[in-house]
């Protein structure tokens, strides 16, 4: 194969584009009164000079009242047909264009109206309708339902869209306010919620941009339980990618809508948290965060679910989903499933992990919900957790449920069959050869013994060799900084979990040696020479820990300065 020249690859699509004109059908203009498209057969918007076959009827043509609604007002939907319309039922959708991507419900509004060779059609545009880019949805149902469009070779097209309209941006934003972002930027003014089935959280947001934000920003969701379970997530751009950042007007309310899915069996109760992050898509840098408590109001009903063990109290303990292995200092997730058979009297559940040794918690049955609150028929998921010591045995474990009432006494035992594999890790104890020895400690727990240091252009590679004094009681973050060393503020540095966040301190025993290499970048760096300084802090707090030298000696603001310097040309 030899390669083709880009000109003539250029020439070539030239051609092309030049010839589709000569090739299409000769059909009579018709402007864009029978424009469709669909997602399944023809992703894109054609002419349908025939019509489009529904069957007994066909779409001849349509007529919007304007391309560019507003919130709050409508959006009129003239519509003509030919064929049998008689006992036939016209349904018109304003949806958002994520609808085949996400599966989305219904969508903004939806009207049905008896289908008439010439029908117009009333669909009102809420307030909070997200501006931008909307479909129009049609579908025609009988009798017997749905009738499938087709094309003219008999093919089943899917859900037809007409032409999309744009769906303007005209309320000022809301007195309230949440949160300012970005310098003022981004304004977050409110964050409200409802559940419509018992799988779906809808979620609304109202933002406002006092000038246009640089760049397209991307805003996660997490729901989850006063235990931090995590029950819900969405990663996306502002409406569903089709209200980029980069595009919002400034001074106007832009509302933005998402359907989160809830797993089936999720707990009602009023502690949830829902978490909105919006952030920085090129570097997943956070631009600002915000935790509000939201209520779940919808319980699943499965009164006929299998039961596979009846335990007393009015609870049936319907399925259990278990890890069948589990590592040292790692933590045991499961999910247990209750059905209400009478009236709940049952408060907790005490979990035992029986093996080598006996690991125990009590634990709420589903926490943030009260069984009290759960009515007959109710099915609910309940996540329960048992840390594993990272020092405890390897072996196999059994785990066994007794459910309790509210003052302790036990309603029922059920041990579940199959076992949980505790594995061991392959640990390394010896220190290995340095090139500089530091003996330096950090809140009792990591001494940092020594480190390698080489450096290639920009880039810092630093293997720091740490030992674990003590077994650490959490998961703590170390930073590297190159710093001014008279000011001691960083000029460039890096911050993690050891072996990038995959060997955490809440898996390691006393006596263990761990080696992590990182790396810094010096990018950017102003020339100068710079000081390497390291420590360690609690992530949930940011307080470091107490550092101290090899003599034991007490180091300021947690950090130890290592002996070697850097040189920036």
């Amino acid at each position: 194969m030899f390669p083709v020249p880009l000109w003539l690859s250029l020439l070539c699509a030239l051609c092309i584009l030049c010839a589709l004109p000569l090739l299409a059908p000769r059909y009579e203009a018709r402007g864009e009164g029978d424009l469709t498209m669909d997602f399944e057969q023809m992703p894109l918007l054609h002419h349908n000079p025939g019509g489009l076959d529904f069957g007994p009827v066909r779409l001849l043509r349509y007529e919007y009242s304007t391309d560019r609604p507003a919130p709050g007002g409508s959006l009129r939907l003239t519509m003509e047909w030919s064929g049998e319309t008689e006992g036939l039922t016209l349904t018109v959708r304003l949806v958002s264009p994520a609808v085949h991507l996400r599966h989305l419900p219904d969508g903004w509004a939806k009207v049905q109206v008896p289908l008439r060779p010439r029908v117009e059609v009333v669909l009102p545009v809420p307030e909070g309708t997200s501006p931008g880019p909307s479909l129009v949805a049609v579908g025609v149902e009988g009798p017997e339902g749905r009738l499938s469009p087709r094309l003219p070779s008999g093919r089943t097209l899917g859900t037809i869209y007409l032409r999309p309209v744009w769906v303007q941006a005209v309320e000022p934003p809301p007195d309230e306010m949440l949160a300012v972002w970005a310098d003022g930027t981004v304004r977050l003014h409110r964050v409200r919620t409802s559940q419509p089935t018992p799988t779906l959280l809808e979620v609304r947001l109202d933002w406002s941009a006092t000038r246009p934000p640089v760049g397209n920003w991307g805003v996660n969701l997490r729901l989850i339980d006063p235990a931090g379970n995590e029950w819900a997530r969405l990663d996306v751009q502002p409406g569903y990618g089709f209200l980029p950042t980069g595009l919002w007007p400034v001074g106007r309310r832009l509302p933005d809508r998402y359907l989160l899915p809830l797993p089936d069996g999720t707990p009602p109760g009023s502690a949830y948290t829902l978490e909105v992050t919006l952030y920085r898509m090129t570097t997943w840098e956070k631009v600002g965060a915000i935790a509000q408590t939201v209520p779940l109001t919808q319980t699943t009903f499965r009164p006929d679910a299998p039961v596979r063990a009846a335990l007393g109290g009015g609870l049936a303990l319907s399925r259990m989903e278990v890890p069948g292995q589990v590592q040292q200092g790692e933590t045991l997730r499961w999910t247990a499933w209750w059905l209400v058979r009478g009236e709940p009297r049952a408060a907790q559940a005490e979990w035992r992990l029986e093996g080598p040794t006996v690991l125990s918690a009590t634990l709420p049955l589903a926490p943030g919900s009260d069984p009290a609150d759960w009515p007959v028929g109710a099915w609910v998921a309940g996540k329960a957790a048992l840390r594993v010591p990272p020092d405890a045995p390897p072996g196999s474990y059994t785990l066994i449920l007794t459910l309790l009432d509210a003052d302790g006494r036990p309603l029922g035992v059920y041990t579940h069959p199959r076992a949980v594999e505790v594995e061991g890790r392959a640990r390394v104890w010896e220190l290995p050869p340095m090139e500089r020895e530091v003996g330096a400690t950090f809140g009792g727990m990591i001494e940092l013994a020594g480190y390698d240091l080489e450096r290639e252009g920009a880039t810092l590679r630093l293997t720091l060799h740490w030992r674990a004094l003590t077994t650490p009681d959490r998961d703590y973050k170390f930073f590297v900084h190159v710093a001014d060393p008279a000011t001691a503020r960083p000029v460039a540095q890096m911050d993690g979990m050891p072996r990038g966040y995959t060997y955490p301190t809440g898996r390691w025993v006393a006596g263990e040696v761990v080696s992590d290499p990182v790396e810094v970048s010096l990018e950017g760096v102003p020339p100068g020479e710079y000081e390497l300084a390291v420590g360690w802090y609690d992530p949930e707090t940011g307080e470091r820990l107490e550092a101290r030298d090899a003599a034991g000696d007490l180091l300021p603001d947690g950090r130890v300065v290592l002996p070697d310097r850097i040189k920036v040309p």
